[in-house]
């Protein structure tokens, strides 16, 4: 353990909200706070109610029990009740790349395709392990007592997925006060606190005021910025934990399917340059077999164009199962 770790005493009761950087965790410590102060969970005083152990971790002795601690850390073995946030990795590299440009963590003219392949996840603006790793870190530790929520099942029924975490915490569940913890925490309110406490938080002061802390929160962003190829760079990194998680599915006849037709594109490349032996070789034989030079160059150019055709229409197909395997198949 760091010296931030070390600077409060963990008990076997405290619950840690756990998470990798952009994956909801302000949302959920304003939902729970909101509940435990009756809507009174703010910016200026959330190091009061939920402190965080990377900021403040001398205002954790003063919580009273059970006491909510927000943490970033890969899996803890004292951290003996945790409540993991996770979300589709996917979405968090747009967020922390917004992230990272407001905190001056990167060059402003860095491209997103860049901060994904060269800095997302490899220790260049943190010191945490990639995102499938501090996923697995949790979910494969099975000693402690654990609850996964998922930042997309929160924006779908954020009131069950409150109440899910208050019967976890031992909580007693007050219905309307759930209610009135999920309106209050609303995106359009902490926005609001947001840009009215900018310069009372600490956190929001340093930084690029242009750029929001509280965004969007969508699900499903990432559409308007990955291409296959990023896609490809994720799926590699982080494939079977976006699967084990529900955030993808793996078609794997439909991936059958699109390599056997790899495969029956290369043969049917080959047979095209055999195509083209035969031809020069048609041609080099023309005055003993007497062809006339006319037919040769209309046989051709009627090959040529064949074999046009059939590559044009081999390699849309070949990119349109691409895309399906990437993006529709691999959902």
């Amino acid at each position: 353990m760091n010296s931030k770790r070390k600077a409060f005493q963990i008990f076997s009761d405290d619950i840690f909200l756990v998470s990798y950087p952009k994956s909801g965790s302000t949302w959920v410590r304003f939902l729970i706070g909101n509940y435990l102060s009756g809507n009174k969970y703010d910016f200026t005083n959330s190091h009061l109610i939920i402190p965080d152990v990377h900021y403040n971790p001398e205002q954790i002795g003063n919580l009273e029990k059970p006491r909510f601690i927000k943490s970033h850390y890969s899996f803890v073995p004292e951290y003996k009740r945790v409540i993991y946030i996770v979300r589709d990795v996917r979405d968090v590299a747009v967020s922390y790349f917004f992230h990272a440009r407001k905190y001056s963590l990167i060059d402003k003219e860095m491209r997103f395709r860049d901060f994904v392949l060269s800095v997302f996840g490899q220790d260049k603006i943190d010191t945490l392990l990639p995102w499938g790793n501090h996923v697995n870190s949790y979910l494969e530790n099975h000693e402690n007592d654990l609850l996964l929520v998922r930042y997309e099942d929160l924006i779908d029924d954020t009131y069950r997925e409150l109440a899910r975490i208050l019967d976890f915490s031992g909580l007693p569940l007050q219905q309307d006060k759930v209610a009135s913890a999920v309106e209050s925490s609303s995106f359009s309110k902490m926005q609001r606190m947001e840009q009215n406490q900018i310069e009372q938080f600490e956190q929001l002061v340093n930084s690029d005021h242009s750029i929001k802390f509280i965004r969007q929160g969508r699900v499903g962003v990432w559409q308007e910025w990955f291409d296959s190829e990023l896609l490809q760079y994720i799926f590699k990194m982080h494939g079977d934990t976006l699967e084990k998680l529900g955030y993808i599915r793996f078609d794997y006849n439909a991936l059958s399917e699109f390599s056997a037709l790899k495969l029956k594109l290369v043969e049917l490349q080959q047979i095209n340059e055999e195509l083209e032996v035969k031809i020069l070789g048609e041609i080099g034989k023309k005055k003993q077999f007497k062809v006339s030079l006319n037919r040769l160059r209309k046989l051709v150019k009627h090959l040529r164009k064949q074999r046009y055709n059939l590559r044009e229409e081999l390699n849309a197909r070949n990119e349109k199962l691409k895309i399906l395997a990437l993006q529709d198949l691999i959902c």
